[in-house]
């Protein structure tokens, strides 16, 4: 009779910490800690000298901007982007731009569709600030 209520005992004493810790293992406690890291990693912004390896962008699919229909033969536009983790370019800031209006809004519009690879720190994908610059000229 003692073992039936040692074992009767345990087994509620088991039940009590699974509901507490609301049938979570330690593995999957550690796991969701670890994933929130993770996301807070992700919305850190790391300048190009603070990355272990620098975010690559795909020049093959560049975009190339026309300054056509522009008043003046020559300009150039510079935007400070994020090269988001995600993959996505975000967070476009005009940094430089001449007085083409036409001009700037195709280079927002190009350098929203660029392709790269995010950089890394420590191991793990991380975003990044870029400044890119779009220059036009018509002959």
């Amino acid at each position: 009779m003692k073992n039936f209520y040692f074992a009767c005992k345990t087994f509620i004493l088991v039940c009590v910490v699974c509901i507490l810790c609301n049938g979570n293992t330690n593995s999957e406690i550690l796991l969701k800690t670890q994933d929130k890291s993770l996301m807070n990693q992700s919305s850190i912004v790391y300048q190009p000298g603070e990355v272990d390896i620098k975010a690559v962008l795909d020049t093959r699919k560049s975009q190339l901007v026309s300054g056509q229909g522009c008043e003046k033969s020559e300009g150039k536009v510079a935007l400070k982007v994020v090269l988001h983790v995600s993959g996505k370019v975000t967070d476009v800031e005009v940094v430089e731009s001449g007085s083409c209006e036409i001009f700037l809004k195709r280079a927002i519009k190009a350098v929203k569709k660029r392709k790269f690879t995010p950089a890394k720190k420590n191991g793990v994908f991380v975003s990044q600030y870029q400044k890119l610059e779009y220059h036009y000229s018509i002959q």
